[in-house]
């Protein structure tokens, strides 16, 4: 399966993925990290790195994507949640456009928000609209508020290890 990435003005990224579940809802994938420059460190922590393992939780209805990682060891670094617009099926994959803000947690339930620059910089150039931006900054609220009250991971992603 393919995951196609939109990330405006006119960079896309393209994966493949084991796909292991695609229902109405919720479509579910496999993957390593490959062709990264670099390892990405948050907080003095490695939280991806070729090599790592992710499963992608793609909600169909949602304006979030959650990638469950876990380190060379087997050990789970935390949960990545990109705020992205809802997934568009083609045949093969799905697409989703990048809305810039991002939510790291660690599994300790910590997080940090990520790329709040970059969100900033795509809506004074306008290329995400206020109605995009009003909803990104909604759902990252959202997910915060889950973090907060004990409500997150989602349980279908404690399903997988």
């Amino acid at each position: 399966m393919i995951l196609r990435l939109i990330r405006l003005p006119d960079e896309v990224d393209e994966w493949e993925h084991e796909l292991l579940l695609d229902t109405p809802e919720l479509i579910i994938s496999e993957f390593r990290f490959s062709g990264l420059e670099r390892p990405t460190v948050l907080d003095g922590k490695t939280i991806t790195e070729n090599g790592y393992r992710g499963v992608l939780f793609e909600f169909v209805e949602e304006w979030y994507e959650i990638m469950k990682i876990w380190n060379h060891e087997g050990e789970l670094v935390g949960y990545y949640c990109n705020i992205n617009t809802p997934p568009e099926r083609f045949e093969g994959g799905y697409e989703v456009t990048d809305l810039f803000l991002d939510l790291w947690v660690f599994p300790d339930l910590t997080y940090r928000v990520l790329d709040e620059d970059e969100f900033e910089v795509a809506l004074a150039k306008g290329l995400i609209d206020e109605e995009s931006a009003a909803k990104a900054r909604k759902v990252l609220a959202s997910l915060k508020k889950r973090v907060v009250e004990g409500n997150f991971p989602p349980d279908m992603t404690k399903e997988y290890q």
